[in-house]
């Protein structure tokens, strides 16, 4: 496996960890932060199977354009949308003043990150099995 594909799938699973740990707080969580982590996390893991498709990925936040781009190279690949934007707002939009992420969002962009993580790493072995 090519040395940066490597790179990209660790950060993406200390991002992981990074929203999990957070996550179990009990007392003042940082639920701004999970949400942060569980897209950068998906970021990485998407921008990973990219490079095994043979693109380089765009320097890009949007979870909606990285999918697209997957799409092009495998035609198993599926993502919802509302989910992607969802993960792709709580990154940003919860970073600044004016919108704070609730626990429920948090749990939410949870769930969307693990079934997407699920997804990539099997693009992921589909493509190094070939």
């Amino acid at each position: 496996m090519n040395e940066i594909v490597c790179e990209w799938i660790f950060k993406s699973q200390m991002d992981f960890d990074t929203a999990e740990r957070e996550f179990s707080v009990e007392v003042l969580a940082n639920y701004d932060a999970v949400c942060y982590h569980y897209q950068q996390a998906i970021e990485k893991l998407m921008k990973a199977v990219l490079i095994i498709y043979g693109e380089n990925p765009p320097k890009t936040h949007n979870l909606e354009t990285l999918s697209k781009l997957i799409s092009i190279h495998s035609q198993a690949w599926s993502s919802s949308t509302p989910d992607l934007r969802l993960l792709t707002h709580a990154a940003s939009d919860f970073r600044y003043p004016g919108e704070i992420a609730s626990k429920g969002i948090a749990e939410r962009t949870r769930q969307i990150a693990a079934e997407m993580r699920e997804k990539l790493n099997t693009e992921l072995l589909k493509q190094l099995s070939n």
